[in-house]
């Protein structure tokens, strides 16, 4: 049921899906409302910073979503490893990233491993799609302890906007031996969405 209405990612992962687009127009030209799950992205995600999670029981739904998700897709289901996103604060260690990777993994019987930050970037949230993609040459922000040598990883964000972070964190696992690596996010903005009429988005 879930795998049927996620949306597909172009990127560069070899597979990448959205559970739902974090927002949907009204109608043509009336602006946007938030999906259930970009709701529950919004009440769970702490945007002070001050605890990993704002609301507990929205972030155990998304937990769900996720799990499910997984659980039903046959490529997603026989990953060895979930790899989490950092949060853009090299200070900040525990998310809601890290909450639904702790969560995953301890449900799904895979292991766990947690990026992290270096140096501060701008947070994704603040970034237009105009913005160009993220340069391997550009140097790391990120960095990842652990060897991932012949696995296969799911790597999972709460939120896709500009597909940096991810392709970030994408290059870290193949540099340390990943051999397949598919992405999984609870919304996706409406930027730069195309092949699907979000009007009719089923799940409102």
């Amino acid at each position: 049921m879930v795998v049927g209405h996620s949306l597909t990612i172009e990127d560069r992962l070899d597979e990448s899906h959205a559970l739902a687009p974090h927002t949907i127009p009204l109608e043509p030209g009336g602006g946007f409302v938030r999906t259930k799950l970009g709701g529950l992205v919004y009440k769970a995600k702490d945007y002070t910073k001050s605890v990993p999670v704002r609301n507990q029981k929205a972030a155990g739904e998304i937990l769900d979503w996720m799990t499910e998700f997984i659980d039903r897709h046959p490529r997603y289901a026989r990953a060895h490893t979930i790899v989490t996103v950092p949060s853009s604060d090299p200070a900040r260690k525990e998310t809601l990233v890290t909450y639904l990777g702790r969560g995953l993994a301890e449900t799904l019987g895979k292991r766990l491993v947690l990026p992290r930050r270096i140096v501060g970037v701008e947070a994704r949230k603040d970034i237009d799609g105009s913005r160009p993609e993220f340069n391997q040459e550009q140097g790391a922000t990120a960095v990842l302890a652990g060897d991932l040598q012949g696995e296969a990883i799911i790597i999972i964000d709460d939120l896709y906007k500009t597909g940096d972070s991810m392709a970030e964190v994408c290059g870290l696992c193949r540099k340390t031996g990943a051999i397949e690596v598919l992405g999984l996010v609870a919304t996706k903005n409406a930027t730069a969405t195309r092949g699907m009429d979000l009007l009719s988005w089923p799940w409102g």
